[in-house]
């Protein structure tokens, strides 16, 4: 397994215990490597701290790195919501 395919697996999991996302082959591979583990039943699966490092690795742009696909979250801008507030109409 390539790590561009290592990277693309770890995307679907998680640090905590959740239902596995990947095939049981690709869970074997990345459990051999010891990046995710599984619980007592087999069931749930998380990542390893090991596993957590090299998934931030895998998302973080090399030094220097002038690619532009890589970018973090826009700021929001102030959105007015429609809900949980009671709207008065203004007295006369």
């Amino acid at each position: 397994m390539t790590e561009g395919e290592i990277t693309f697996h770890l995307r679907e999991i998680l640090s905590g215990w959740t239902p596995p996302r990947i095939t049981a082959a690709t869970a074997a591979e990345l459990e051999r490597l010891q990046l995710i583990e599984f619980s007592d039943e087999r069931r749930m699966v998380r990542l390893t701290p090991e596993g957590v490092r090299r998934k931030l690795a895998g998302r973080q742009a090399p030094e220097g790195s002038t690619d532009g696909s890589i970018r973090g979250r826009k700021p929001q801008h102030g959105r007015k919501r429609r809900f949980g507030r009671s709207q008065r109409k203004p007295s006369r």
